[in-house]
């Protein structure tokens, strides 16, 4: 393995339980790669007209969803060191051909370092997959100890019950059934919910997955404005773009406390993001300059007199 092979990065994405994209330290480009040796179950398809839930027919393998969610928890936002194992070529749906990059995606630390793939199949989250070709991780010794270790456990895809199927009912595109759970969040006590960021529409709106309440929701930040999306005013349509890479780069697939103040007549909400590191994105967006102040209607947001200082 030559030193070009090798190359820490940032992951900035996670596609399914073995496969991520790493944005390289040192040039910024991203590169998705595949989990040398290791194998794990595949998602459905999401059918259009139906909401974006899974059909039956549809729902891909077992163990899928909850796969791809232990690869985001442990990876997502994380600085990682790639070690390029062997590429190959395989056809797709669309009939060309597609590289397909496989390495071992390391988490370094002082202690003890995170092979993801190994702590994939420790968890039963994925199988090894070994080629009849020389293409093998370096690491398969350590692969196969721990895929031991999950079929003795029993756990994941070596246990014989099947996890229950996993859909959330997507709001973003529904004013109706928005405006249904809307009736039912307001009435709540606390309307903080755990959640995940699972797009970003721009440097405001969001997707956001609510993991208890198994909807995903249409989400506007309270108290602040991005500049519009503008393709006739440039210098409009590029702070617009900043705000929304700046949004991706802080937020995209991460867990985040979603407080739900508002709704409007089409079903979108309005309300805080507070991250892991209990800031508030929406200070963060003025803080860096991408967003202004505003608000709508009497909705004042709680933190109103913080925005107005970072603005100042």
């Amino acid at each position: 393995m030559g030193q070009e092979d090798i190359f820490n990065g940032k992951v900035v994405e996670i596609h399914s339980g073995d496969s991520l994209t790493v944005e390289r330290e040192a040039d910024l480009e991203q590169v998705r790669c595949f989990l040398a040796s290791v194998k794990a179950p595949k998602e459905g398809r999401v059918m259009p007209g139906n909401q974006q839930q899974l059909r039956q027919a549809d729902a891909g393998e077992a163990w899928a969803w909850e796969s791809k969610e232990a690869l985001r928890k442990m990876a997502i936002g994380k600085k990682v060191r790639v070690e390029i194992e062997y590429s190959r070529m395989v056809p797709t749906r669309t009939g060309q051909d597609m590289n397909m990059t496989f390495a071992s995606v390391i988490l370094p630390s002082n202690k003890k370092e995170k092979n993801f793939a190994v702590a994939q199949l420790e968890k039963g989250m994925a199988c090894t997959n070994l080629m009849k070709s020389d293409n093998v991780s370096k690491y398969l010794e350590d692969l196969l100890v721990a895929e031991k270790k999950a079929q003795t456990a029993k756990v994941g895809v070596h246990n014989k019950k099947t996890p229950p199927q996993t859909i959330f009912t997507d709001l973003v595109h529904n004013t109706k059934q928005a405006k249904d759970y809307e009736q039912m969040f307001m009435k709540r006590q606390s309307r903080v919910f755990p959640g995940v960021v699972e797009y970003c529409f721009s440097g405001m709106r969001f997707k956001v997955r609510l993991n208890d309440e198994g909807c995903c929701i249409a989400l506007n930040l309270l108290g602040v404005r991005t500049m519009a999306s503008d393709k006739n005013q440039p210098t409009l349509m590029e702070y617009a773009n900043d705000a929304k890479k700046f949004a991706h780069s802080q937020l995209a697939q991460r867990d985040v406390q979603c407080e739900i103040v508002a709704a409007d007549k089409r079903g979108s909400f309005f309300g805080y993001l507070i991250l892991n590191n209990k800031s508030n994105f929406a200070e963060k967006l003025v803080e860096q300059g991408l967003a202004q102040v505003n608000y709508v209607g009497n909705k004042v947001p709680q933190n109103n007199r913080e925005l107005e200082k970072l603005e100042a």
